[in-house]
């Protein structure tokens, strides 16, 4: 059945497969491309994965070693698009795992101010 669930509530889908290493990815609902809101979420992408010393691959390839890869990216068309996360789990890693930390970057972003060190980074991106 490839119906899907009427959007305005969370959907999850567990893909089992035979793979090494599981792997987090989470969509989010983003505005149109050339939209202010367009703007913020390109500068979010820069701040939680831009380079060796972004947020996410700090915490969860650095210091957690949870990851051996995570990244976020904004996919835009005219009409709506997307903001992706994605990581791929460092050994034993369970995905549950690397989805806490994801989930509590972008919280930490959305409640905290970006610090002047990381602006900068974005803004010389």
């Amino acid at each position: 059945d490839m119906t899907e669930p009427a959007l305005g509530a969370e959907v999850r889908d567990v893909i089992e497969d035979n793979i090494q290493l599981p792997a987090v990815i989470q969509a989010y609902r983003a505005p149109a491309q050339g939209s202010d809101e367009y703007y913020a979420f390109n500068v979010l992408s820069e701040i939680l994965s831009g380079g060796a010393s972004s947020r996410m691959n700090r915490v969860m390839v650095d210091e957690k070693q949870i990851a051996l890869a995570a990244l976020s990216a904004p996919f835009f068309n005219e009409s709506a698009g997307l903001f992706i996360t994605y990581a791929i789990a460092n050994g034993g890693t369970q995905p549950e795992a690397m989805e806490v930390v994801i989930d509590s970057l972008v919280e930490d972003v959305k409640k905290n101010l970006v610090s002047e060190r990381e602006f900068q980074k974005v803004r010389t991106s």
